[in-house]
């Protein structure tokens, strides 16, 4: 024997050394294996088969350090085989020593075996000569299978349960899956697909799993918990009254036979989504309009069984509107009445039931008002002193709706005092209105109602009224301007209360209101053309006096204080001219109003001069015209061919001068001129006597001096 882990076999001369042909045979607990094969702590016999009887056998496991029990057997004699069986048409006897083994270590990795000996002797020899054989068996030791699986359920009893295998062996490959599924009922399998598994009874479920591989090899058992319920039952209450814009709290009242509920899934059809809780714990919302509203609520267990969702309609009601009108109510009035305004959107305001308190307030006004509460819809109270008060109103409708609000109320004191100036300036005068400014005031409180009688004297029964007035408040008027000549005298009565009719006081005072004055004036022309001149003459009427000042607006920004003014437009356009003035007793006239219309002259530039040889023709061109709606005069109309045209054509026989007269819109007009030298032919004679006689003395061409140059 050699030296470490590798073996050396050293043989004496009569010794035979076997190499089994079959192989051995390993038996486990699951299959029977014709070779040396088995897995990590699997337990296993094994047998040897001999082509004879043998007289003496050893079995020796000194070489096969991973083995339990690691006890060599024998020298045994007269051992008995264990059984005979033809292989191949060789007569085999099997030989074992019936104990069970198992190996605590894999050698698949490693390239030396656990390797088992068995010695035997014969009486007779082999063909080699000997009596004596040695028997090695290495023996290949394979890691166990691994089982692995996963289960997936709605977690009801009534649901399946479904399996996932994922077991695997990695030197082989797995021949059976062993199931267990907790409620005594099994399954061995020759397949990884598991039917679905339906439970009877809810409970918690322990599922069991061994594999076992191809050489028989079995796996730790592996295990998983199912819990099972019985399907959770939802419900819930709803509290009174549902109506709009108040919680509205819901209870749970799911129920389950076994187990617990886990989960609350809660919609409550308010638009904002499903709600999720843990807890059973009341949820609320509230609705922002009436109607019907579904409601619906699901459960769910722990394992995930969910139950049939519970809906219900729930009726939102709608809120009653309070509301009430305060009185005006001093300290001697009678009493003070209070009259209920509330709505509801569903009309039924009828059926309302009302709860007042007319001495709300923190803390209450004492001594309190003879009334303290009512039920009844437009209550009547008697307040015993003058102060600033509470009334609050709750309104319940026919629903159990609630509702309410409350008011600041005040009970003036007895003694207004009506006052009151005048603020516009003076003099009053035509329709202009005039401002009465208020400063009425009562001993506690504040004035509740003005009346204002503009004409107390002429028109006792018409008056304007105030029912919120203000210290300070401003008041207009305009007295309707009556066409009289002289001033009119008015009373002006201010009445001021600060409750029903207990509580007055009045004042008046009178004004005088002059006429307007009417202004008016007359113009020289209302249409000219521009650089004339126009007179403005003042038509107007002071009435109840003279005019004092005047002032003229005459267009174009320039202005006037004459009472008959005059202007020279040099501008082109249409002006507005206007005129106001004041009398001798202050008062501004109305304004009065005219409109001039100022037309631009036309502008004409003729050539001065031109010539023209006798007997020829010339067209008259101007060199620059402008204006509008343009018409052409020529004088005289001697030799030309028109006098109202643009360019007439002339055919002079002596020199003349033309003028043009060219008038635009509005008839303004202006005028040019244009001389034509007539150029004569000239006269040669044909002699001339130079004698000094002084007749024919030079020799003089007639005409000649007309021509230019």
């Amino acid at each position: 024997y050699g030296m470490g882990n590798v073996e050396s076999y050293g043989y004496n001369a009569g010794t035979n050394v076997k190499d089994f042909t079959p192989a051995a045979v390993f038996q486990n607990p699951f299959n029977r294996i014709d070779s040396a094969v088995t897995c990590v702590n699997s337990p296993f016999q094994f047998a040897v088969p001999l082509s004879f009887q043998a007289n003496s056998i050893q079995w020796d496991f000194s070489k096969a350090p991973n083995i339990s029990p690691n006890t060599n057997i024998g020298p045994l004699t007269g051992y008995a085989y264990d059984t005979a069986r033809t292989v191949n048409g060789s007569l085999l006897y099997y030989y074992s020593n019936h104990n069970t083994y198992t190996f605590n270590q894999s050698n698949t990795a490693s390239a030396v075996r656990d390797t088992i000996k068995i010695y035997t002797t014969t009486s007779n020899p082999d063909g080699c000569g000997s009596n004596d054989q040695v028997y090695a068996i290495p023996v290949t030791v394979k890691d166990l299978p691994l089982a692995k699986f996963s289960v997936s359920s709605a977690g009801c009893v009534t649901d399946s349960v479904y399996f996932n295998d994922q077991s695997s062996f990695f030197q082989g490959s797995i021949h059976e899956w062993d199931w267990d599924f907790g409620d005594g009922s099994t399954a061995t399998l020759l397949s990884s697909q598991v039917p679905p598994k339906v439970y009877t009874t809810a409970g918690t479920y322990t599922i069991k799993l061994k594999a076992i591989s191809d050489v028989g090899c079995i796996s730790p058992e592996v295990s998983q918990v199912v819990v099972k319920n019985t399907r959770p039952v939802a419900n819930f209450t709803i509290s009174n009254p549902n109506c709009i814009n108040t919680d509205i709290n819901f209870s749970d009242a799911s129920t389950i036979a076994n187990g617990t509920i886990a989960k609350w899934i809660w919609d409550l059809g308010d638009g904002k989504g499903t709600i999720t809780n843990t807890t059973n714990t009341a949820v609320s919302t509230q609705y922002g309009n009436d109607g019907t509203k579904t409601v619906s609520l699901k459960v769910e267990t722990p394992s995930g069984c969910q139950s049939d969702p519970f809906t219900t309609s729930v009726l939102i009601h709608p809120q009653p509107i309070p509301g009430f009108k305060l009185p005006e109510v001093c300290l001697s009035d009678a009493s003070a009445q209070f009259t209920d305004t509330s709505t509801i959107a569903d009309g039924s305001q009828a059926q309302f039931k009302w709860a007042w308190n007319f001495n709300a307030g923190s803390p209450a006004v004492s001594p309190a008002p003879s009334t303290l509460t009512s039920t009844v819809q437009h209550p009547q109270v008697k307040y015993n002193k003058a102060d600033y008060y509470k009334v609050s109103l709750s309104v319940t409708s026919k629903d159990g709706c609630v509702a309410n609000t409350t008011e600041d109320f005040t009970v003036n004191g007895t003694n207004p005092k009506a006052a009151f100036r005048m603020v516009s300036p003076l003099p009053f005068c035509g329709i202009k209105p005039v401002l009465l400014k208020d400063s009425s005031t009562v001993d506690f409180g504040k004035v509740t109602r003005l009346e204002i009688y503009w004409d107390n004297t002429n028109q006792p029964s018409v008056k304007e009224t105030d029912e919120n007035p203000s210290v300070g408040k401003l008041y207009a008027h305009s007295y309707p301007d009556p066409g009289l000549n002289t001033a009119q005298n008015y009373t002006i009565k201010l009445v001021a209360y600060s409750g029903g009719t207990a509580c007055v006081n009045s004042v008046t005072q009178t004004i005088t209101v002059y006429p307007q004055p009417k202004a008016a004036f007359t113009v020289s022309a209302s249409q000219l053309c521009s650089g004339s001149s126009v007179s403005f003459q003042d038509k107007s009427n002071g009435v109840s006096s003279a005019a004092t000042a005047w002032n003229w607006s005459l267009g174009g920004g320039s202005t006037s204080g004459l009472q008959n003014p005059a202007k020279q437009f040099t501008d082109s356009g249409l002006f507005n001219i206007s005129l106001y003035f004041f009398n001798a007793d202050g008062c501004i006239s109305d304004t009065a109003q005219k409109h001039i219309t100022v037309y631009p002259n036309p502008v004409l530039v003729l050539p001065h001069n031109a010539t023209v040889l006798s007997g020829g023709v010339y067209t008259i061109k101007p060199v620059y015209v402008y204006g509008n709606q343009l018409q052409y005069a020529w004088t005289p109309a001697t030799y030309l061919s028109s006098d109202t045209a643009m360019t007439p054509v002339t055919m002079p026989n002596d020199d003349i001068t033309y003028r043009l007269t060219l008038t635009g819109v509005g008839g303004c007009s202006v005028s040019d001129t244009i001389f034509i030298k007539v150029l004569k032919g000239p006269e040669v004679p044909n002699a001339f006597s130079p004698n000094g006689d002084g007749i024919n003395d030079t020799w003089r061409i007639k005409n000649l001096e007309s021509y230019p140059g």
